[in-house]
């Protein structure tokens, strides 16, 4: 079983304290379990156990250095951990009005075959019930994690408790130190978190202001002012009748959107004032910049899944099931890439990116527009929530393969909608294979759905615990990934402007492996600051054959080319044979389809192209049962 953790760099935002009193304090340099604490579970290992990194950490559970902590580490032991619960002592605070809680934590809220969970509990009865008061979310990196305890001023019995599950399964596990709960004195403090106003809209629709503001003061907020300007107008609106305490976020929409006029890029001030209806303690973080692209037309958008699987990974069928599903449902705008890992369909570079994603933990997962993660089975709820995104470019691609030449040329297309300064986006090619099957061991695939006891999953249920490789066939496997994760620098012009075009030629050798006749050819644009994919294309890998390899065929000419008016197309049979066209654009339309019938010898067939657009485009030849495909250039 493989179980990854990947570590992250992040942010945080400091936090506006001035600690007046300490009430309980424990760092845990003792490296003893601390007197008075307690802690209930049912784990074979001992539960929460205090030590340094080296003494907690496990291979799939890794702790960053952080002096002695106590930690549960359920990677370990895979033992029950289904309620493993620190707890403080009793604390009296019934002479305290503003108490908080901060600590130290390592914990990823990350998922193998269950969900681990964690969160903060109070108990005012001796332990008898608990009250959540924080539900812990997941970071790859060490954090402090700060707590309001005001609404527990004035008990006089009061503990508090961290309470970790594997939820029944084997999980990961979590590590605190640095536990401190003090009275605080009054501070007015709040911060403009976040920007979640979405830049790209089309002209003349408006444009939703919105975004995050966080309480880091010590004292209850519930009221202060949201203000934006576009440098001529000014619109503020005064959020009143809210109860926002220390260390909690609040999302708020104003009142006014803005509409942009052009397809340009506007810069918005935001700016967050007047908590409680007073100064702010610390002014310099209430400020951001909001920016609004208009868009002349809204381009097609593509959603990419890079589903990280291998024949080894007995949940794997999982992957294939609902990639297959959306491709069917979603066939012109869903893009499905399946990247095999140590298995005979591995491609190295493309797989350790993918285990390297931040938040990666293992198989199968799938990464969506290299924004977020999800499990195979929630493709359908995240396609819906992404493909009405606007985004400021449009994709096309062509690719060819010739077989006489042994190499094959992809050309990709960025059409920009609005202005853009100062970008770093990138395009990438990508080649996928449908249809792959094989005889070797490697290919069988392991099944843990064999049996039905994880109910039903395509069939699957029906198969044995290891599907022999002559029942098997993958679909949308990883063949070629032409630049590393990042895309390929300096493709896409820095500073654009709408109606700009960027373009790259990619050349590539096929493996003799593949069947060409299954492969697609797949162009991403990720802007390179944040990894995350814009907008894509996918197109049927086209295959112009060696005239030599189909039979009853000398020779095929193509004449004039490039055209303008006509060309003609001759073909020298040295057998009857049925002969039809299909002519298409680089988009795989169709521009014109004949059936010319059965033809014998020296034939001349003339096409009229004066309708055509100036472009290339693609004559597909079918001649009985066998095909090839011709490039036809028309010039104005």
């Amino acid at each position: 079983m493989k179980k990854l953790f990947t570590f992250i760099v992040f942010t945080i935002c400091f936090i506006t304290v001035v600690h007046a009193q300490t009430i309980l304090i424990e760092d845990f340099e003792s490296g003893t379990f601390p007197l008075d604490w307690s802690q209930e579970t049912a784990a074979t290992d001992g539960g929460w156990i205090t030590g340094n990194s080296t003494d907690l950490s496990s291979s799939g559970f890794p702790i960053p250095a952080h002096t002695e902590m106590i930690a549960s580490n359920d990677d370990a032991c895979n033992c029950n951990k289904l309620n493993d619960i620190l707890k403080t002592p009793s604390m009296d605070l019934s002479t305290y009005s503003n108490v908080l809680l901060s600590f130290d934590v390592f914990y990823a809220e990350l998922a193998y075959d269950s969900y681990e969970n964690a969160t903060v509990e109070v108990s005012t009865d001796g332990g008898y019930s608990w009250s959540i008061v924080k539900d812990l979310t997941g970071l790859t990196a060490w954090r402090t994690e700060n707590v309001y305890l005001g609404d527990y001023a004035g008990e006089s019995d009061v503990m508090i408790a961290i309470n970790y599950t594997d939820d029944g399964g084997w999980a990961y596990g979590i590590a605190v130190d640095n536990f401190e709960v003090y009275e605080a004195a009054p501070v007015v403090d709040v911060t403009l978190t976040s920007i979640t106003t979405y830049q790209f809209q089309q002209v003349g629709d408006e444009a939703i202001i919105a975004g995050v503001i966080t309480n880091n003061g010590t004292v209850p907020v519930t009221s202060f002012d949201i203000t934006w300007s576009d440098g001529v107008m000014t619109y503020t609106d005064n959020i009143t009748g809210i109860n926002l305490n220390p260390f909690e976020a609040y999302s708020f929409e104003h009142s006014t959107a803005y509409t942009p006029a052009s397809a340009i890029t506007y810069d918005l001030d935001i700016e967050v004032a007047n908590p409680n209806s007073t100064t702010d303690e610390n002014i310099y973080d209430n400020t951001n910049i909001a920016k609004v692209s208009g868009c002349s037309y809204i381009p097609p958008k593509h959603v990419i899944a890079e589903e990280a699987t291998g024949t080894w990974c007995g949940w794997c069928p999982r992957g294939a099931i609902f990639m297959d599903q959306m491709a069917e449902d979603y066939p012109d705008t869903f893009i499905g890439i399946a990247v095999h890992n140590s298995d005979p369909m591995e491609v190295t570079a493309y797989d350790a990116e993918v285990g390297s994603f931040p938040g990666f933990s293992g198989y199968p997962s799938v990464i969506a527009d290299r924004n977020v993660i999800v499990d195979p089975s929630q493709l359908p709820d995240w396609y819906d929530t992404r493909i009405d995104d606007v985004v400021p470019v449009d994709v096309t691609i062509e690719a060819t393969y010739d077989e006489a030449s042994g190499e094959g040329t992809a050309n990709v297309n960025a059409e920009f909608v609005t202005q853009l300064d100062n970008i770093d986006y990138r395009f990438n090619f990508i080649l996928t294979e449908d249809n792959v099957t094989g005889s070797a061991g490697g290919y069988n695939q392991t099944n843990y759905y064999a049996g039905g006891a994880y109910g039903e999953m395509g069939g699957y249920e029906d198969l044995p615990a290891s599907v022999p490789a002559d029942q098997m066939v993958y679909n949308h496997v990883a063949r070629y990934l032409a630049e590393d994760w990042d895309g390929t620098e300096e493709s896409i012009s820095e500073n654009v402007v709408a109606s700009d075009i960027s373009s790259y030629t990619y050349t590539f050798e096929a493996d003799e492996d593949w069947d060409l006749n299954q492969m697609h050819a797949i162009v991403i644009v990720t802007n390179a600051e944040t990894g995350e994919i814009l907008n894509a294309a996918s197109v049927k890998l086209t295959v112009i054959s060696s005239v030599n390899s189909i039979a009853g065929i000398n020779d095929i000419d193509l004449y004039p080319n490039p055209a303008s008016d006509f060309t003609n197309l001759m073909i020298s049979l040295s057998e009857t044979k049925n002969i039809s066209i299909n002519i298409t654009d680089l988009n795989g339309k169709t521009v014109t389809e004949k059936n010319y019938g059965q033809l014998s010898g020296a034939v001349l067939l003339p096409i009229n192209t004066v309708n055509y657009s100036a472009g290339i485009y693609i004559i597909n030849i079918v001649a009985g049962d066998e095909h090839t495909a011709l490039k036809l250039v028309i010039i104005e």
